[in-house]
């Protein structure tokens, strides 16, 4: 394991909440510092979306650029058509460099109105699916009224949403879901999984996709880790690296943050109708009461990369939303590589039709 980035050599590096690589093979990171509300009568919120460069692959920075400020609690973000959507709440934004500088000059509001009463189960997790459209992730106790040029959507109620970014629809793809989903990952089938931050529960999609229905989903989950073992949880992945042995492909990851520091390995098999996921070897543990791993992605050099918020104090129900004891400044990102497996040498998709 080692540190790719940390706050001591990059202060904007500051409680990284989603990581993903782009076409050029870069690490963005999403950093929410001003997490868990900002305070009327303070500077505005001054959220960032950071660009990290390796450009010796020895797995450490080499530079940083900040592509966008001004953000306000960002919980999400996904590449589209040579720009980012970004979920600033209560916003979904579009930002876009098209002077080639490496910062945003271009920052559109594609929709408005999303719910940002508790800004923890904000529009998270941004997923592209299979077939094109984009999955937004919102949790319980939010009151969501967004207005699209397809009518209004209002909701309540813990959902997937599906946004196609050609036709501006937003349409309801789980709901209800999960009370706080906080992940949605698919296999190599393309079948979908989405993990429930509050619970660490884990559930298969495909049954509970469709129309909207009352209660609870209807499924048992396929990776169950209530109460108080392995939770909460902050970003899922399958293993899915010709780095990694071959024993451990297709096995499930998640970053856990209280309970256990670290991120768990499950193998998945099939179960009757379903899936069913069996505890192997945890991919990484910490004694470190204050890390706190986030959203592990495979890099285009195989390496498992994940944030790390690193904060005392996360809660939001446990210490005062303005605790003064709340960390602002820590920020880390690492990188697991295979003692014994050579790194993959990465195809760059930039530039290619």
């Amino acid at each position: 394991v080692n540190c790719l980035a940390s706050e001591a050599r990059f202060p904007e590096l500051a409680n990284p909440v989603q990581i993903n690589f782009d076409g050029k093979g870069r690490l963005w990171a999403l950093c929410m510092p001003a997490y868990p509300q900002w305070k009327p009568g303070d500077p505005k919120p001054n959220d960032k979306l950071l660009i990290f460069e390796d450009n010796d692959g020895d797995g450490v920075a080499d530079r940083m650029k900040v592509f966008a400020d001004g953000l306000h609690v960002p919980i999400g973000f996904e590449f589209f058509d040579g720009g980012v959507f970004v979920a600033s709440q209560p916003q979904l934004l579009y930002l876009k460099d098209t002077d080639g500088d490496g910062r945003a000059d271009i920052r559109e509001i594609v929709l408005d109105g999303f719910g940002s009463e508790d800004t923890h189960v904000g529009i998270c997790s941004l997923e592209w699916s299979p077939g094109g459209e984009l999955y937004l992730l919102e949790g319980v106790a939010k009151s969501t009224t967004v207005e699209t040029i397809h009518g209004p959507m209002r909701n309540r109620t813990p959902t997937v949403y599906t946004f196609n970014p050609r036709t501006l629809k937003l349409s309801i793809h789980i709901k209800p879901a999960p009370v706080n989903p906080w992940s949605f990952v698919h296999d190599r089938w393309g079948q979908g999984f989405v993990g429930d931050g509050t619970t660490a529960n884990h559930f298969w999609t495909s049954p509970l996709s469709g129309a909207a229905f009352s209660g609870r989903p209807g499924i048992d989950p396929f990776l169950k880790y209530s109460g108080a073992r392995l939770r909460p949880m902050i970003g899922a992945e399958f293993v899915s690296s010709r780095h990694f042995p071959d024993d451990a492909q297709g096995n499930y990851l998640y970053a856990c943050v209280i309970n256990l520091n670290g991120i768990p390995q499950f193998r998945i098999r099939d179960d009757g109708a379903g899936f069913a996921a069996e505890r192997v070897e945890d991919m990484i543990v910490s004694s470190d009461k204050n890390f706190r791993p986030v959203d592990p992605q495979f890099g285009p050099d195989g390496a498992l990369y994940f944030g790390d918020w690193h904060a005392a104090l996360i809660g939001h129900m446990q210490y005062s939303q303005r605790d003064p004891n709340r960390d602002h400044a820590h920020g880390r990102i690492y990188r697991i590589t295979h003692a014994e497996r050579p790194l993959l040498k990465p195809v760059i998709a930039a530039g290619r039709p």
